[in-house]
């Protein structure tokens, strides 16, 4: 009989190992993406973000009287394309992401365009301000990128689109054209794309700078919704959900 109970507990401790190996890493995230991809909410959220943009890119250039051209930078993933499909990618197959499936998406350039995001490149280029595309996308992936954006109808120079290599921050990589163009809009889907104050690991400190540049936000600042991914991501198995009891 012991020998028997013995038997049991490593067949039901197999099983168990077994279903973890099967359990699909990307099902926490499945309904982020879900929302992503159909909800109409999603998509008005990007239009209203801008429409957000534009009337505040119209406002400053009715006074703009800079010696250098007016510019605004926009990050790309989840900001100008939608790579929703290599989410759902994951998914289907019950993967991780890679960098090596990331770069096989990428090569692509299918990604279709985000609500709102053509029309708004359109007009602010007609009010002679240069958009500036700053990506965390690999250099060597920029050509591609370029491809996939021609292809949604956005046009842009190769000097104006700047990967990431060893420099992570964004800050810097926007360093580069203080010179040649005044900034006066920043638009992506994570805080760090407006300022490495919002890097980092601490979820406190983050909420700590939205409370302090607040304003800036809806203005200089636009930020679109992204819940597949980014820098939350981090605390979403150390961190429980709060309840009544937490207030």
């Amino acid at each position: 009989m012991l020998k028997y109970f013995f038997v049991l507990s490593l067949l039901m401790t197999s099983c168990a190992h077994s279903s973890k190996k099967l359990e699909n890493p990307q099902t926490p995230y499945l309904v982020a993406t879900k929302y992503f991809q159909n909800s109409a909410e999603s998509a008005a959220l990007y239009h209203q973000g801008y429409n957000m943009a534009y009337d505040y890119v119209d406002k400053v250039m009715k006074n703009y009287k800079g010696d250098i051209p007016a510019c605004v930078v926009l990050d790309i993933d989840e900001t100008v394309l939608d790579n929703s499909y290599y989410q759902g990618s994951l998914y289907q197959k019950a993967e991780n992401f890679s960098p090596k499936t990331w770069d096989e998406w990428v090569v692509l350039s299918l990604a279709p365009a985000l609500p709102g995001v053509v029309n708004y490149l359109n007009k602010v280029r007609d009010l002679g301000v240069e958009p500036i595309f700053i990506t965390n996308r690999a250099s060597y992936l920029i050509d591609a990128t370029i491809v996939n954006l021609e292809k949604v109808g956005i046009e842009v120079s190769r000097k104006f689109i700047v990967g990431k290599d060893k420099i992570h921050s964004k800050e810097l990589r926007r360093s580069r054209f203080q010179n040649s163009c005044r900034l006066i809009q920043l638009i992506g889907d994570n805080l760090s794309d407006f300022s490495d104050d919002y890097d980092g690991d601490s979820i406190d400190k983050r909420k700590k700078q939205v409370q302090q540049k607040s304003d800036l936000l809806g203005t200089r600042y636009i930020l679109l919704p992204n819940p597949m991914y980014g820098d939350w991501r981090k605390t979403i198995l150390e961190s429980p959900l709060k309840g009544i009891k937490d207030l």
